[in-house]
């Protein structure tokens, strides 16, 4: 019988390549396509550029065709060095893209902006849960919006996003207990403090203003932290809780809301004495907070549409 003899096998390219790198070392320099005796110099570099031209088709190599025709005609120490420098910049390379893999963290500048955000967002009127995911969809919107010092992938690259979606979390979490010690310090027997001072003590150093509604919703805090047994772990689901209470008695109506907390400032300031004069330096509303309002408002809507917060927060992928 005869037997079917097997196909070679193709030639690797890059066998082939590694091949011709190093026939350098071949001392007799008969298979070296780039070092020949120096009778044949002319005639040696017009065949190592040609296998060259024929090794960068094969492999594809596209622009650095012409990179790889200069190296064949260098001399073996020429192409040592540049071999090796070549080495270097792609370990470099390498490096720079393991280093930025995982190592994104915020800068200064947008932490910054991520506290002012936070205290403008639980600051703000509009606001209808304080835990939960809400709070931190609100600053993320934020971000996202006035998209200042912000990092150009943070849509693309889930590691840029989730890191600073985490630190907006940690915000959250510090102006929350920032707001409750602020709260508890104004109503020390000894020194109480107005609404005004209050609110100017917490909004220091920030793009806020006092408002009649800001000063509002900080009194209706101040009478949640004052009842008794809602000063504890939970005071923040109390605080939902009773937003929730005057939802429902209002039916949803604002104007209603606004008399009901206009009801509770008028009670505060009997309680702490607040001045006339206080009364009087409260601000509209500048642009930046009617921007944070809308905000909320707007992520609010689109919250309820899609059922993912309901009215005690329960969500708390951000607190």
């Amino acid at each position: 019988m005869s037997s079917k003899s097997s196909p070679l096998p193709a030639p690797d390219p890059a066998e082939e390549l590694l091949s011709l790198m190093t026939a350098g070392h071949n001392t007799s320099g008969e298979h070296d396509p780039f070092s020949t005796p120096s009778g044949a110099l002319q005639s040696s570099r017009s065949n190592a550029v040609l296998q060259a031209q024929q090794l960068a088709n094969c492999l594809s190599l596209g622009p650095y065709a012409r990179d790889l025709e200069n190296f064949a005609t260098e001399d073996q120490q020429e192409r040592e060095h540049l071999m090796y420098a070549k080495l270097f910049a792609l370990e470099q390379k390498i490096s720079n893209i393991v280093a930025a893999k995982g190592s994104y963290s915020v800068d200064k500048a947008l932490l910054e902006n991520i506290k002012n955000y936070s205290l403008a967002v639980l600051l703000s009127p509009k606001l209808s849960n304080y835990k939960g995911a809400f709070p931190g969809h609100c600053v993320m919107a934020m971000i996202k919006h006035l998209n200042i010092n912000v990092p150009a992938n943070l849509e693309s690259d889930r590691h840029v996003y989730t890191t600073v979606k985490a630190s907006v979390s940690n915000e959250l979490m510090q102006t929350h207990s920032k707001i409750k010690k602020a709260i508890g310090a104004s109503k020390k027997s000894d020194s109480p403090q107005s609404m005004y001072q209050l609110a100017s003590s917490l909004i220091e150093n920030t793009q806020c203003v006092i408002t009649i509604a800001l000063c509002a919703r900080l009194t209706f805090l101040r009478k949640i932290h004052s009842e008794e047994g809602k000063l504890d772990t939970k005071y923040w689901d109390h605080v939902n809780d009773h937003l929730k209470m005057i939802r429902e008695l209002s039916k949803g109506d604002d104007d209603k809301i606004q008399q009901m907390f206009a009801g509770i400032l008028a009670q505060d300031r009997r309680d702490f004495r607040s001045t006339s004069h206080q009364t009087l330096q409260a601000q509209s509303s500048t642009n930046w907070q009617t921007m944070i309002d809308n905000v909320i408002n707007s992520n609010t809507v689109d919250e309820e549409r899609s059922g993912v917060v309901d009215d005690n927060g329960k969500d708390d992928s951000i607190t």
